[in-house]
């Protein structure tokens, strides 16, 4: 792992939901897709890089304001 910025901080799936405008479910599930990447601490947790699912959604990390669209 790269070293992060101590300002990086990794998200739970729930701050990572709010901020995407999305549900914590929907998180969760695109995460066990591989659709967005994620970080996993353990059997049971899991977090997130808000520049690296950026990166991967939006292709930057400048365009925060789109949405995800709800499946």
């Amino acid at each position: 792992m790269k070293n992060m910025n101590p300002q990086e901080k990794l998200l739970k799936p729930q701050e990572l939901a709010e901020k995407l405008g999305i549900s914590r479910h929907t998180v969760l599930r695109l995460a066990k897709q591989q659709k967005i990447p994620c970080q996993r601490l353990g059997t049971k947790i899991i977090r997130f890089e808000w520049e690296k699912v950026c990166k991967i959604l939006y292709g930057n990390s400048d365009d925060k304001t789109e949405q995800l669209p709800h499946p």
